[in-house]
Parts: C-alpha cells; structure tokens; sequence
C-alpha cells in the first residue's frame, strides 16, 4: 500500500512549550511507514526543554522554524503552510503535538483520501488517557457552533463508516494543497482558538467537505497545552473569537443577539460565582470581539 501512494505531505505542528508531550509525538512521527514528508516544527519562543528535546531527534526531514515571540496556533500554521507550498507539497497535515498514533498514520489518510476522491480527511480521535473513549467522531455546526460527534462516549463502533462531515479540528486534518487557493489560509487574527472553526466554515461555504474517516485513529492528550477550559487564557480567547467568527458568518441580527446574550451570561455568572476576575476577563474580551469585528467591517 506504502509504495502504490505518491505525494509529499508537510506535516505542520506549533509547539509553544511542548516538552512534556513532544517526545511521545516525535516517537510517533518518526516511525510514519509513508516517509515522503517533510515535518515543520513552528516554535513559538518555548522557554522550557522543547527545543531541546527537539535537537535530540536527527532528520533531515524535520524543519524547525522558530519564532522570538509567541504568535499563536493560527500564525504557526500559516508559516508551515507556507513553507508546504514552498517545497512543492502535494498536502499539508495540520497535526498536535499533544497526540500520539500508529505507525500507519500518514499513508491510510493519504489513501482514504485517493480512494473516496476526497481533498480534506480527519480520523476519529480518542483520549488519550481513555483511549476507549470518543474526543472526536465526525463533526458539525449548529447555530454557528462547532460540534464534536460522540464527545465522551464510550467506542462502541457507533457511526464507523465513512462520511462527510462539516467540522473537522486541526488537532489532525490532511488537506490537498489545493484547498488553501480557494479558501485561503488560517485567520491568523484568531491565535488560538476558532481558527479551526471558521478555515472549516469557509471551507463548507466554498463547497469542499470533509471526510470522517473512523478507522483511522489517533490520541490527544486534551488541554495539556492550554491550561484547560476554566483557565484565563481559555476563557479570553473563546469569549472574544466566537464574536469575532459569528461577525464573519452570521447575520448582523444573530451577532447582536449573541453579544446581548453574552453579556447577560457574564453577569449572572458574575453574580452566581462572585469571580470578579472571571468578570473582567470574558468582559474585556467581549468588548475586544466587538472591536475586532468592527475593524474588519464585518457589519457594513
């Protein structure tokens, strides 16, 4: 199957102090069975032993582009496609560092994707620390909102055939290289958060699907690198990035009810929770949504 696939893939991951994971990715790519890729590491400024840890591995194949200051997901991601498209790669492989998986990763993506004529495929992704567990089984919007299929359940083979899907994160997503000159690259105004979300919304808009491929699997170690869900920097960047992506896709009408809604949530939180800290900061980001999306002119 191996030597029937052509095509060089670059393999785009962003580590931003990665040390405590970056070792088990390393592993997992290194042992790939379809090696016709080149892996860019975008690093942005790690102060721990990721770089480190990085120089230990010898191949020609890895790329390290580093960065003096953190410039987010969305940049790192830009600047491996970049460099992708630059080196004559046939597909690009967003991919997290916080994951591990099979040997046989690259070449039945690359494959699924030949053998159902697709140009962007996900595979079904577990916990890591559960791995009998679903992150991600397929995947859509609702209302704006992008929705995993089968988040926490148990894998009992539920859904397991392929299908098109809407939403896809970039914690694993193989694109034809194609897909950036008709949709563009990653809004790099997001730096984390959504970007994945509306690169999928434009995508669909554009009329390109995503193929959910179930029996290819991979494991994520969930939030180890964004300090989890109640965190400030969480709960900044979700609060200011969902208005700022309802202002490019949703009516005018649904983006004002939402900012009205959001704020009424912030207030009954406030007064439910007493976090005066949690306060400021969804407040501050709401009004910095606001003004992103009045920048760009997305109401005019």
């Amino acid at each position: 199957m191996v030597n029937k696939l052509n095509g060089k893939v670059g393999v785009v991951t962003v580590t931003y102090n990665s040390g405590e994971v970056i070792d088990d990715f390393m592993t997992s790519m290194l042992a790939q069975d379809y090696q016709d890729y080149t892996l860019y590491i975008v690093d942005n400024a790690s102060s721990d032993t990721t770089l480190t840890k990085i120089e230990k591995y010898k191949d020609d194949r890895i790329v390290v582009i580093s960065n003096k200051d953190n410039l987010g997901v969305a940049t790192g991601n830009n600047q491996g496609t970049k460099a992708s498209i630059a080196s004559f790669c046939t597909h690009v492989l967003l991919i997290n560092n916080d994951t591990t998986f099979s040997a046989d990763l690259l070449s039945l993506m690359l494959q699924a994707m030949r053998e159902n004529n697709q140009k962007i495929i996900t595979p079904k992704i577990m916990f890591f620390d559960r791995k009998n567990v679903i992150w991600y089984g397929g995947g859509g919007f609702v209302n704006y909102n992008a929705v995993h299929y089968n988040l926490n359940e148990t894998d009992t083979n539920q859904n397991n055939h392929p299908v098109s899907v809407e939403y896809a994160s970039t914690c694993c997503l193989l694109i034809d290289i194609h897909i950036f000159s008709q949709v563009g690259l990653m809004d790099d105004q997001y730096f984390v958060y959504y970007d994945d979300t509306d690169f999928c919304m434009r995508c669909k808009k554009s009329g390109n699907d995503i193929l959910y491929c179930p029996d290819i699997l991979m494991y994520h170690k969930v939030s180890s690198l964004t300090q989890g869900k109640d965190s400030d920097f969480t709960r900044y960047y979700q609060t200011r990035n969902k208005i700022y992506f309802l202002s490019k896709h949703a009516s005018v009408l649904f983006v004002i009810l939402n900012i009205l809604f959001t704020e009424f949530r912030i207030l009954i939180l406030l007064m439910i929770r007493r976090d005066v800290n949690e306060f400021k900061i969804k407040q501050k980001a709401l009004i910095d949504g606001i003004l992103m999306s009045t920048h760009k002119n997305v109401f005019n």
